[in-house]
């Protein structure tokens, strides 16, 4: 019982080495150059050829001789010594044949000893030849034609604007890296495609929030230009009503003309080049905390540094920019104080809060969005700052979040640095 479990063992323990060989061996081949790898697959066919030359001469020999053998007898041979070239006897001998064998060959005897004398010459060159052609095709096979076929549908269908594929080879030679490549492409332009859609959703939406707030005085100018046209033409309108509904147009042509620069100011947005230069984390809270004290000089300002990088990259003006509108922001609605907190990680991390009243659920979810006006809005603002700092922040590959605490409402901007 024990001998069967040390068998057992033991078989286990080849079996173990036998796999690790191969997947060693696999490792190799994945890792191997495409240039290593076909002088391996050339070397080993010419070997194979050279074998096959080898037994094909042997055979074609073989088959002389034993044609010969049939008729040796019937020539007159004698028997010599061999001797080396300085004249010592080598202890062998052989024979002298006073006449040719093949002269007693029948003809089917002569024809196979001719045609076997031919191919010992014409094999071992088809051999080569036939090595060279099965080691091109095997080499195709097993190392070009899977990446190919892989490019070629995969360019087919970037052609056909489908980029909801991925392209996966395993080896790491040139043709790998090629694949990885063409797949990193790939990447890039469906990140690209997606971007450029949530653009033009963005830009949609922009000029619908656009329209819709266009119609509003618009309307009040239509109205106020056909009463004056019905009733001041007439002189049965009061100056002071006439004075009223030209300031009436006037305030709501101005409004126009805001609404026209906030478009101007968003299109520009699209222009925009995010310049990241090196930034020290002492020099960043030294400006957030002097724009702080500048926006917030009628309320209690104070800011908090937690684990900054000592150096970074990041634009520097477009984080100012979203700093100083989200301190805007802040100011507008806060009462006593107002809070900012910076740190770093994989995102320099940016968050201001106020001590107001806090988002209402609405404006939680749209307050980001171009033209938001909501119940709590001040100041006949146009709901464009949050919105703005949103596009930086999305520009730098960060992002815009809004939240309530028990103080107030709290937004934080993130930027990849």
């Amino acid at each position: 019982m024990e001998k069967m479990r040390k068998s057992t063992r033991g078989i286990s323990m080849i079996l173990g080495k036998v796999k690790s060989l191969k997947e060693w061996i696999k490792r190799k081949r994945n890792s191997c150059s495409l240039k290593v790898s076909f002088a391996v697959y050339m070397v080993g066919g010419l070997l194979a050829a050279l074998c096959l030359s080898i037994i094909f001469s042997v055979i074609c020999q073989s088959i002389q001789d034993q044609i010969r053998q049939k008729y040796e007898k019937m020539a007159n041979r004698e028997p010599v010594e061999l001797f080396y070239e300085d004249g010592v006897p080598t202890g062998t001998s052989g024979y002298v044949y006073l006449s040719d064998p093949r002269e007693f060959y029948s003809d089917w005897e002569l024809t196979v000893d001719e045609a076997a004398g031919i191919l010992a010459w014409f094999l071992p060159f088809l051999s080569f030849c036939g090595s060279i052609v099965v080691t091109s095709i095997l080499f195709y096979k097993r190392n070009l034609r899977k990446p190919l076929e892989l490019l070629d549908e995969g360019a087919e269908k970037i052609a056909q604007q489908d980029l909801d594929f991925s392209i996966t080879y395993e080896r790491e030679n040139e043709l790998g890296r090629l694949c990885g490549s063409f797949e990193e492409m790939r990447r890039a332009l469906l990140e690209n495609n997606r971007e450029m859609w949530r653009q033009m959703e963005e830009r949609r939406r922009l000029n619908a929030a656009f329209s819709h707030d266009m119609r509003t005085p618009l309307t009040v100018l239509e109205g106020q230009s056909e009463m004056l046209i019905k009733y001041a033409a007439n002189g049965q309108m009061p100056r002071e009503k006439i004075v009223s509904a030209a300031r009436t147009m006037h305030g709501n042509i101005k409004r126009l003309e805001e609404y026209v620069a906030a478009m101007n100011q968003v299109q520009r947005l699209d222009d925009l080049e995010v310049t990241k230069t090196l930034v020290t984390g002492e020099e960043l809270c030294k400006r957030l905390e002097e724009s702080g004290k500048i926006l917030c000089k009628s309320l209690d300002f104070s800011i908090k540094a937690e684990n900054i990088k000592e150096n970074f990259q990041a634009d520097l003006n477009l984080v100012e920019q979203v700093y100083q509108n989200l301190l805007a922001n802040a100011v507008r609605y806060g009462k006593k104080k107002i809070q900012a907190e910076v740190k770093t990680d994989q995102f320099l991390v940016i968050s201001v809060q106020d001590d107001g009243g806090g988002f209402s659920k609405e404006s939680l979810e749209k307050a980001a969005e171009p033209f938001y006006q909501g119940k709590e809005i001040k100041g006949g603002q146009f709901g464009m700052g949050l919105y703005i700092c949103r596009i930086l922040c999305e520009k730098c590959k960060g992002s815009l979040t809004l939240k309530n605490t028990r103080e107030g409402a709290c937004v934080t901007a993130r930027f990849l640095i």
